[in-house]
């Protein structure tokens, strides 16, 4: 049981009890020379030395105050300040990243056009044709010459033109 044990310990132990006769005797010897020093002490000097003392904390309070008043004065000028910058430097990245993605666009644009095969020089533009095959020539004659060219340079280009030229490469 080293509860009870500790309540006991406690309670038979009487170092409190010489502390507190410790303290009382102390007051008891010191007590009959701080009453005469304070009945020799001028009531006058004393109000006067405290008035003084409170004169000065008034002075460095005060001092204090309107030092504090400057510094705030200051700390809310740099802070205008500072709010400012970082508004001019949010203006300046949000510029860059505007063109940094303007740019970057631009590059993506021509990467699926690259990809898509449509990257043969600047913006040209392919049109895909169909070519009608003809008939076989029928046996009343031959084939006019005309249709057979057609036929044969549209074969050779893979039927595609560019844009602005007739099969047969002539511009219109």
């Amino acid at each position: 049981m080293p509860l009870a044990e500790d309540v006991r310990k406690t309670l038979t132990d009487p170092t409190p009890l010489y502390f507190a006769a410790g303290v009382i005797d102390k007051i008891r010897q010191e007590a009959p020379g701080r009453l005469a020093a304070a009945r020799e002490t001028d009531t006058r000097e004393l109000q006067e030395k405290l008035a003084r003392q409170a004169k000065e904390t008034q002075a460095k309070v005060s001092e204090t105050l309107t030092g504090l008043d400057a510094d705030i004065k200051r700390l809310r000028e740099q802070a205008q300040q500072y709010a400012l910058q970082g508004v001019g430097l949010a203006a300046e990245y949000a510029v860059k990243a505007k063109e940094g993605y303007d740019e970057l666009a631009v590059r993506g644009r021509g990467a699926v056009a690259s990809w898509r095969g449509e990257d043969d020089g600047p913006e040209v533009n392919i049109e895909r044709t169909t070519v009608k095959v003809a008939e076989p020539p029928q046996e009343d004659g031959p084939e006019p010459a005309s249709d057979r060219n057609t036929a044969a340079e549209t074969a050779s280009t893979g039927g595609t033109t560019a844009p602005g030229t007739s099969p047969k490469g002539e511009e219109s």
